[in-house]
């Protein structure tokens, strides 16, 4: 298993997004939960007990601190840039056990975040993280 470097995240299709405040910093592409006591988004961790293991979405606008606005896609098609690039069209993407983190296999929990999504516009299709929470 290895966590997904994910620099980039840009929404190719939102179904269903929220804004609120970030419990802590964020960056784009992190996996957040809602944080029952405050209604904030945290960072969520596979390894962690519910809810941090109930991914809520994923961030597609950073936090540099704790209460900074975020928006999160629950559904949609997101491009993360080429690091799904080595993944099978279909193939699940993990939550990982680092907080915030994606994985591009089971860590040990199988809390699936989305999988990879074929977007043709040329040739050969795009690699899509498709986010179905």
């Amino acid at each position: 298993m290895a966590d997904l470097t994910i620099t980039t995240c840009t929404p190719v299709k939102i179904i269903e997004q929220h804004t609120g405040p970030a419990a802590a910093a964020t960056a784009v592409g992190n996996a957040v939960y809602l944080v029952a006591a405050s209604g904030a988004f945290g960072l969520a961790d596979e390894d962690g007990s519910a809810p941090l293991n109930e991914p809520e979405g994923i961030a597609i606008k950073a936090a540099l601190q704790a209460n900074d606005t975020i928006t999160v896609v629950k559904k949609g098609l997101l491009d993360i840039g080429n690091v799904l690039s080595a993944l099978n069209y279909g193939a699940p993407v993990y939550l990982s056990d680092t907080a915030g983190k994606l994985a591009d296999a089971d860590p040990g929990n199988a809390v699936v975040i989305g999988e990879v999504w074929p977007s043709w516009g040329a040739t050969t299709a795009d690699k899509l993280l498709r986010v179905d929470l």
